[in-house]
């Protein structure tokens, strides 16, 4: 009796099963590997690695070990007001010696996530600067934005990391690329007061006048937020002590409504007019006074300010 047909169908099973284990062992061998690049264990991802471990491997949200490596460290969860859950990104134990152990053995250093995210973009927003040269040394482009638009250069100024915001410009990243917001480098650093990076940005060729959210340019956030120092260096720029955003904010109008009183005094000895008006018809005097900052009431009246 021809047994064949019966046969035949068993073994391509037997043989499915085993294509279906390996491919379970590599996905295993992925998730190991994405795991200790997050947790920084070198020794781990080379022992991985030399067992065949891809290291363009995709975990959530398409992110490889590279990216883990560099500084992606997960989501935590928090429930936040009127119960609302809130996810905000942490940063990861990876090291420069993973970092660079996954780009030897084949790592992309210019892959994105989901969200066209790379490495390179992980390791300048956590201040990386190890890894920072690791990936640029691997050729990771400084250019590479997220789809918002936001750049490593841009993410590294907001946080304040100077020598990674160097690297970068060293490395060719564009001081004048924008978000879809309009925001640049500079607006970010300026809103944060983050003077060191004000004054790297703007020897490298920052323009001091770009507009960004709402037509607001660094010197209206630099005064926003009550940063003097920023506020100085953007003026020794050449930025308009009087530009105006789409309602008709100027920066002492902005110093004003935020009770900056150093700032408004400063802008007013750079030439501020203290009698321009907003939109609504209301000069600074009108807005510390709404506000309730006495201080900057009296500081505005003693420069002759009119209601």
């Amino acid at each position: 009796m021809n047994r064949s047909p019966r046969w035949f169908p068993i073994a391509g099973l037997v043989i499915c099963a085993l294509s279906w284990c390996r491919l379970a062992e590599a996905k295993t061998l992925g998730d190991k590997l994405l795991e200790a690049a997050q947790q920084g264990k070198a020794a781990d991802v080379q022992t991985l690695l030399g067992q065949g471990a891809d290291p363009n491997a995709r975990g959530k949200r398409g992110r490889t070990p590279l990216m883990n490596a560099a500084g992606y460290g997960g989501e935590h969860v928090s429930i936040g007001a009127g119960g609302r859950m809130k996810s905000t990104a942490v940063a990861s134990q990876g090291t420069a010696e993973t970092v660079r152990a996954l780009l030897e053995h084949g790592a992309d250093p210019n892959a994105v996530d989901y969200e066209a995210t790379t490495a390179l973009y992980f390791a300048a927003q956590y201040g990386r600067l190890d890894s920072v040269r690791a990936l640029l040394e691997a050729h990771a482009d400084a250019n590479l934005c997220k789809t918002n638009g936001m750049c490593p250069l841009m993410h590294a100024s907001y946080g304040g990391h100077t020598e990674v915001v160097r690297a970068l410009i060293a490395a060719g990243a564009a001081v004048n690329a924008t978000t879809r917001g309009t925001n640049t480098a500079l607006s970010y650093a300026a809103s944060e007061g983050r003077t060191d990076v004000v004054r790297e940005l703007l020897q490298a060729g920052a323009e001091p006048n770009v507009r960004g959210d709402g037509g607001s340019t660094p010197l209206i956030s630099a005064a926003n937020s009550g940063h003097t120092d920023a506020i100085n260096l953007l003026l020794a720029a050449g930025a308009d002590v009087n530009a105006t955003d789409a309602e008709g904010n100027t920066p002492l109008s902005n110093a004003a409504y935020e009770g900056r009183t150093a700032a408004a005094k400063l802008l007013l000895e750079k030439g501020a007019d203290p009698n321009a008006k907003d939109k609504k018809g209301r000069t600074a005097l009108a807005v510390a006074r709404e506000r309730g900052h006495q201080e900057v009431v009296g500081v505005l009246q003693a420069a002759g300010t009119k209601d």
